[in-house]
């Protein structure tokens, strides 16, 4: 009976170690806070032809370089940092913007990306993966605009699918389309396998496009929370000892 005991203290130690470090790393990328920041520019790009519903588009696409300037938000981004951006409908511009989590995004939205609740969790995991997978490795123009309409992809559309839908590109097919479309597809095939997350954050204006960057949790903050679910096991197993 007393094993029994110990046993129970013993998983009940762990869950509570588990569940401090959890709270710590849910509530640290949710503080709220702003990011001032000035436009530098578009790197990594190429034009693409799209549909949105019935709207035909054609814009170039790729990776927005930015330098900070100033905000309330602690830690990253940082310096000159680089974004993707999430809105079809919006221009940019150099101000301030919100830090959000991905999934209350993008603001003030459409029916394509969940309206006024946002692209929810599921989408928001997808572009967490696409991210971790392949954001590391963009360093050409086919690889920046590949990720662009990838992203636009997820936060637009159900189905994974650059030729159906509500967001499509406006190619014959995928054959004939550029070779950086057809890349976006490729990395959009495997996000379903993947398993790897990226910590992202939007940059969130309701007058302009809303940014996805990554904004990791601080290694101290890291450090310390690992060292706080460390204490909480120690102390219940001085518990199950006695």
């Amino acid at each position: 009976m007393q094993k029994e005991w110990r046993d129970v203290k013993t998983k009940h130690l762990f869950r509570v170690g588990a569940i401090l470090m959890a709270v710590g790393l849910w509530a640290w990328p949710t503080l709220a806070g702003t990011v001032v920041m000035d436009f530098d520019g578009m790197i990594l790009s190429q034009n693409f032809k799209y549909l949105v519903g019935a709207s035909s588009r054609e814009h170039e696409v790729g990776i927005f370089e930015w330098t900070r300037t100033g905000g309330t938000h602690g830690g990253l981004p940082s310096g000159t940092f680089t974004s993707v951006c999430v809105e079809v409908d919006q221009f940019l511009a150099s101000t301030t913007y919100d830090v959000i989590p991905v999934a209350d995004g993008p603001i003030p939205g459409s029916v394509l990306t969940g309206g006024l609740s946002g692209m929810g969790a599921a989408k928001a995991d997808m572009l967490a993966k696409l991210w971790a997978a392949y954001f590391n490795d963009v360093d050409t123009n086919d690889e920046g605009a590949a990720f662009q309409v990838a992203v636009w992809e997820i936060v637009y559309d159900d189905d994974m699918d650059l030729f159906a839908g509500g967001f499509r590109a406006n190619y014959a097919d995928l054959g004939s389309a550029p070779s950086f479309v057809q890349l976006a597809q490729t990395w959009l095939d495997a996000v379903p396998g993947l398993t790897d997350t990226a910590s992202l954050k939007l940059l969130s204006n309701e007058k302009q496009q809303d940014q996805l960057v990554l904004v990791p949790l601080a290694p101290a903050v890291y450090a310390g929370l690992m060292l706080l679910g460390g204490l909480a096991a120690k102390r219940f197993h001085k518990t199950v000892k006695a």
